[in-house]
């Protein structure tokens, strides 16, 4: 601790572990939301797409395709936002994107067998 003091805390996930997440925009400015269920509130929640970053990829390949495989969304304006970690337990860094004029590439999702996404436009 800052004050030299000793203290033993629980942390989630492995170090160095990475995530991305997008704020996506459509060319009118709407905002692409990825609405799924979550076992942990036990409830339908909007998110950001995103997901893990895998072995040997690049942040900018894994949010290009967290974006596709999860709302079948693409863009050629990605801004990196920056990273953070979550909270103060949490060992993973999460980065943050802005998509801009993202258009429909994909009709059928590429989702994971426990992912079910439903993609919400909002204004």
């Amino acid at each position: 601790m800052p004050d030299k003091s000793i203290a033993e805390f629980e942390t989630y996930d492995r170090e160095g572990r990475q995530y991305v997440a997008v704020i996506a925009l459509t060319p009118n400015n709407l905002v692409v939301t990825a609405r799924q269920f979550r076992a942990g509130p036990e409830k339908l929640m909007y998110e950001l797409p995103g997901g893990g970053v895998e072995a040997n990829e690049s942040l900018e390949s894994a949010i290009h395709r967290e974006l596709l495989e999860e709302t079948g969304y693409s863009s050629s304006k990605m801004q990196y936002l920056g990273g953070l970690h979550k909270d103060e337990k949490f060992n993973a860094v999460h980065h943050y994107f802005l998509a801009r004029d993202c258009t429909v590439q994909l009709v059928d999702l590429q989702l994971d067998l426990d992912e079910h996404i439903d993609v919400k436009l909002y204004q």
